[in-house]
């Protein structure tokens, strides 16, 4: 079968999650990469293709620093062949740099310690530092908190959960207000995440 067919759908993968994604088709039998969607390595078609694919590596997700530019990588590489001749290999290269930014700087604020200051000075600051985190999140996701469907929201939920945020008194009521959801369903996701925590 030839690489072709998946063409549209490497495209299609490669515009809907630009600029952290890079699909590549590799020539096994050349090892030149024939086609490329992204610019996260910085290869060409024609190139030779630079990752040393080992057949232990096929389908399972693996981790590398890109030298040019020192980003993290997950990337997962899948043989195209149906009949198992290994013609051809696509590989999904995705930026875990900018979520690991996004983790960081969520955790600073939630777990930056500072001085003993007044209770409602203090409350203020974390409405203000949580009102801030949740607009970094968004504006990394290019979502906007008007339009926001209910699996961004849980997925804007489970970020602030992983980083301490309802260890703040009363945040899941603050948070429900700002994301307009029930509590109810804050304190369902809180449940199954805490869960899977034990």
């Amino acid at each position: 079968m030839s690489f072709q067919v998946y063409i549209p759908l490497c495209t299609a993968l490669g515009k809907l999650i630009s600029p952290l994604i890079e699909v590549i088709i590799c020539d096994l039998k050349s090892n030149k990469i024939v086609f490329i969607e992204g610019n996260l390595s910085g290869q060409k078609i024609g190139e030779s293709f630079l990752q040393d694919v080992r057949d232990y590596q096929v389908g399972e997700v693996i981790n590398f620093q890109l030298n040019h530019s020192g980003k993290i990588i997950r990337s997962i590489n899948v043989l195209l062949d149906e009949s198992g001749e290994k013609n051809f290999l696509l590989c999904l290269n995705f930026d875990v740099s900018v979520l690991n930014q996004i983790q960081s700087l969520v955790s600073q604020f939630f777990n930056n310690p500072s001085q003993p200051e007044p209770k409602e000075l203090l409350k203020n600051d974390w409405h203000e530092r949580l009102h801030l985190v949740i607009h970094e999140l968004l504006h990394s996701y290019g979502w906007s908190l008007t339009t926001l469907t209910n699996g961004q929201k849980k997925q804007v939920v489970e970020a602030l959960f992983k980083n301490g945020a309802f260890n703040q008194k009363n945040a899941a009521d603050y948070i429900a207000k700002i994301l307009s959801m029930g509590r109810a369903t804050i304190f369902n996701y809180l449940r199954e995440w805490r869960r899977n925590e034990n």
